[in-house]
C-alpha cells in the first residue's frame, strides 16, 4: 500500500464502501508516518484505539472521503474496559463446587 494510504472501493453490490479490514490497513499506513510502533487496536464508525509501542493506548477521530483517509490530529489516552454479563439477565451468584 502507497504512503498516502489510499484504497480504490471495489465494484461491488456495495460500490464506494469499504470493509473493516481496509479501514484498519488505512489507519495503519497512515499512522505509521505519524508513529512509527503503533499499531491499531480498534476501528468505530467515527474514531480508532491504538497502541503506542510503549504500552498506553490513544484514541483518535479520523473520515474517509473519496477513498482517502483523514487522521485527527487530537489525540487521548484511553484504557480498554471489558465487561461480561450473564445471557438472559440471570444476576444469582455462582457456586464454587470444587471437583
Amino acid at each position: 500500500m502507497n504512503p498516502s494510504a489510499t484504497i480504490e472501493p471495489t465494484t461491488t453490490r456495495n460500490a464506494g464502501t469499504l470493509s473493516h479490514d481496509n479501514i484498519r490497513s488505512m489507519l495503519q499506513q497512515k499512522m505509521k508516518g505519524v508513529k512509527e510502533d503503533c499499531y491499531i487496536e480498534d476501528v468505530f464508525p467515527d474514531k480508532f484505539v491504538y497502541n503506542d509501542g510503549k504500552g498506553k493506548m490513544h484514541e483518535r477521530k479520523y473520515s474517509i472521503k473519496r477513498g482517502k483517509i483523514a487522521v485527527g490530529e487530537s489525540e487521548r489516552e484511553v484504557v480498554r474496559v471489558t465487561e461480561y454479563k450473564p445471557v438472559g439477565g440471570d444476576s444469582s451468584n455462582l457456586e464454587l463446587n470444587v471437583i
